[in-house]
């Protein structure tokens, strides 16, 4: 070999190094600022999809907890309406007990010496019937309000 041909072998070999470094440079470089700019993007993208996901749970959560609120009221007020109900029912049962007692002790009255002739007029058109079908009545509206309850529980229940 000449010395021509080892110069010219090495200046090929030299310039098959030094393109092959300054491409891998090059490579290294374009690729480590893309990935630098993907890692830019993806987090901006993370920080706008949380931000979206955030308001999201702050909006559930403040509509479960309205419509809990509103559930509690709903059930406050079908109690105290049912609590009202047994009272009443409490307070008819015992005026009709009250006048059943009255009847009862009029039915057999005498008049009382020296009062008149002593003539009794009818007794008044209550009796074991009336009082019966009172208390019925009575007994079918707390059962009706008592379903109503029911049910309004077991409908709210599932959103508690």
């Amino acid at each position: 070999m000449t010395l021509k041909a080892i110069v010219i072998t090495v200046v090929a070999i030299l310039l098959i190094v030094g393109g092959w470094y300054g491409y891998h440079a090059a490579y290294k470089a374009g690729a480590g600022a893309g990935a630098a700019h993907i890692q830019v993007l993806w987090d901006a993208d993370k920080a706008q999809i949380q931000a979206v996901t955030d308001k999201a749970l702050a909006e559930a959560n403040a509509a479960h907890d309205q419509a809990v609120t509103n559930n509690e009221a709903i059930t406050d007020a079908y109690e105290a309406q049912l609590t009202s109900a047994d009272a009443l029912s409490d307070d008819l049962a015992h005026r009709l007990r009250d006048a059943e007692a009255r009847a009862a002790a009029n039915r057999g009255a005498v008049s009382k010496a020296g009062s008149g002739p002593g003539v009794v007029g009818p007794a008044p058109p209550s009796g074991p019937g009336q009082l019966e079908r009172s208390l019925a009545a009575a007994l079918t509206e707390c059962r009706a309000n008592s379903d109503q309850l029911a049910a309004l529980i077991a409908e709210l229940r599932p959103q508690l």
